[in-house]
């Protein structure tokens, strides 16, 4: 979730370089082993349609009643609704996580970071148990899925005046074709993980990560794929960031990222007199400011900065600027605790371990930008069967997958995140 707070609004940036310094700065800092797990999901009834927001704002209220069993010290998260109104967000659970909810219903757990996979499977764990309890009590059904066909159109007021300005944002930019687009965000939920940033292997991970992020989409997929494909939203938003991909230092994958980032529309931001309210940009022609307009106009302090890297949903990602991390995004919603965790698993083997990252590039080093592109590309599709068949660099998708997958290991639960090496793996 991003913190809109996050930042000084004093802080101005007034070039690329200023922006890509700030960036690498937080990079650099950043090199511990840690990871973080996102897990969204979807409450609906027994007609299949999605929670209402009265019935949101009690679920939240059973999940504070739950932890407070458990023994977690529970807060509510409080934001004001396009109409002013204080509502629940969300709620922090103290050493667990925290529990929001999305633009389309979905409700996402973000445990707090982890240094271990055991730890991550306690979190997630806590978590599950507490969601089904949950569910019995406002009378739902939790759906651990990744895509839910129609579910868009069975959602009531949403809950987020973010939420409303993204929908607004895209009427204004796709027209008859913003109920499609709502569609493939709205209605789909993942399992995301989030990297520290290995400060000088900066460029390795986000490199590994353009492998190996449409190949676990494609493995752990237990959905329908959403009927039309990411690749609708403004490129400068989702597509990955291929120019990272011949970077060899960090700081010419963050000039990559920056170039990229300067692109990004800026649909809101946060009313400068009601902060917790987010404000529709004006239009400049038929689209929003991009980031690079803002910096022009002398408005694109941290604050701003900050906020607009939630815009930046490329996949992979770098998200959190002021903190230096990375996220895979593309992996559908898991079914259980023990799924997230395989996931977890495959991730962290294949960035944090130095022999395993490094053999998986250098034998991929062959393919082009458009190679990773038709991968990334392949990821999306609806259909997951014809995918899996087509052939990328020479390579049909299924033996990439395979290959993927074989190169990760599944480490015991109980070690910290530093696989064995690659010599002493086990083949899944």
């Amino acid at each position: 979730m991003t913190n809109i707070l996050d930042g000084s609004d004093k802080l101005f940036f007034h070039s690329k370089k200023d922006v890509a310094d700030y960036i690498l700065k937080h990079i650099l800092e950043n090199k511990r082993k840690r990871v973080g797990t996102e897990w969204e999901m979807f409450f609906i009834n027994r007609e299949n349609k999605a929670i209402t927001r009265k019935d949101g704002q009690k679920a939240f209220v059973e999940f504070k009643k739950i932890f407070s069993q458990k023994g977690y010290k529970a807060s509510y998260l409080y934001e004001r609704d396009v109409c002013g109104k204080k509502t629940i967000l969300g709620l922090d659970v103290r050493g667990l996580g925290t529990i929001t909810p999305e633009i389309g219903h979905q409700f996402e757990f973000s445990c707090s970071v982890c240094d271990s996979i055991r730890e991550v499977k306690e979190k997630n764990e806590e978590y599950y148990d507490a969601t089904c309890r949950v569910a019995a009590q406002v009378n739902y059904i939790p759906v651990f899925k990744g895509h839910i066909p129609g579910y868009v159109n069975s959602t009531g007021s949403s809950y987020r005046s973010r939420s409303i300005q993204w929908h607004e944002y895209f009427n204004r930019r796709f027209g008859s074709d913003a109920l499609a687009v709502c569609e493939t965000l709205d209605a789909t939920s993942s399992s995301q993980v989030t990297f520290d940033s290995g400060s000088d292997k900066f460029h390795e991970y986000f490199q590994a990560l353009l492998l190996i992020e449409p190949a676990l989409s494609l493995h752990f997929a237990n959905s329908c794929r959403p009927h039309i494909s990411v690749s609708r939203l403004p490129p400068s938003h989702v597509k990955p960031i291929l120019a990272v991909w011949h970077a060899r230092t960090p700081k010419k994958a963050i000039e990559a990222i920056v170039d990229r980032l300067m692109q990004v529309e800026t649909p809101f931001l946060p009313d400068a007199n009601y902060p917790q309210l987010y404000k529709a940009e004006p239009l400049k022609g038929h689209c929003p400011p991009t980031v690079e307009d803002l910096m022009m106009q002398g408005r694109l302090n941290e604050k701003t900065l900050n906020n607009v890297g939630g815009f930046l949903l490329s996949r992979p990602a770098l998200r959190r600027f002021s903190q230096g991390l990375l996220e895979m995004r593309g992996v559908d919603s898991q079914a259980t605790p023990n799924k997230v965790v395989e996931v977890v698993r495959c991730a962290t083997s294949l960035v944090y371990n130095d022999k395993i990252r490094e053999g998986l590039l250098e034998d991929y080093a062959y393919l082009t930008t458009h190679d990773l592109y038709k991968i990334h590309y392949l990821s999306t599709l609806e259909d997951r069967d014809y995918a899996l068949r087509e052939i990328v660099g020479g390579v049909r998708m299924a033996d990439f997958i395979e290959d993927i997958i074989d190169r990760s290991e599944f480490s015991s639960l109980r070690s910290t995140i530093q696989p064995p090496l690659w010599e002493q793996r086990i083949v899944a």
